[in-house]
């Protein structure tokens, strides 16, 4: 099974349009999108938002331990061009100074860098990294659940320098994610393949 985490309905629907996600009929705190092999939660916006989506998931899974966890969302960069992805290689939480560095196992499907979570919107990109504010409380609680390889953070830059967070809109969101379906669906099968070699580790 595969959890996808994200912040905003507007990442939600490309997703699971792409993956053949259905909405649930039952009464949620949260917005739930659900297949075969994957369900999608819509957090809302902010780190402890992120934190208790993946507990609730979790929960609803029947407590299932070492699935595959993705966080995929929008993100600012001072530099990065707008529609780059990138995967979390290191993810700071900018207010505690708490700081992570997930491993792959696997080839990546784009570039790595440095997600920084931060509290509020942050429109100065003072440093080279990509500006998130979920990727900490995600990662944080989902490496609790899982092996940290099947725990990814994928970014989608949304703002730059050049082009600021006022010029974000809910199309444009749609249609940044939208765009990386195919970035999105190579690590799907890249955890997925990591997770049955996992698995099969564990049963030799």
């Amino acid at each position: 099974m595969i959890h996808l985490v994200v912040a905003l309905p507007s990442e939600a629907r490309p997703l699971a349009s792409h993956f053949s996600l259905d909405p649930t009929a039952s009464a949620s705190a949260f917005q739930l999108f659900e297949g075969d092999e994957m369900s999608l939660i819509v957090s809302g916006v902010g780190k402890r938002a992120a934190a208790a989506a993946v507990a609730y998931l979790f929960a609803r899974s029947g407590e299932a331990l070492n699935r595959i966890w993705l966080n995929v969302g929008i993100a600012g960069h001072r530099s990065r061009a707008i529609g780059e992805p990138l995967v979390a290689d290191k993810i700071v939480d900018e207010a505690s100074g708490r700081s992570w560095m997930p491993q792959a196992g696997f080839e990546l499907p784009c570039d790595s860098g440095v997600v920084c979570t931060v509290d509020g919107v942050e429109c100065d990109y003072p440093d080279d990294a990509a500006y998130d504010m979920e990727a900490s409380g995600f990662y944080s609680t989902a490496t609790r659940l899982a092996a940290p390889e099947l725990v990814q953070v994928l970014k989608i830059v949304s703002d730059n320098r050049a082009s600021g967070v006022e010029r974000i809109s809910r199309k444009k969101v749609e249609a940044l994610i939208a765009a990386r379906l195919e970035t999105v669906g190579r690590l799907v099968a890249a955890c997925g393949g990591l997770a049955r070699e996992l698995a099969e580790r564990k049963a030799d």
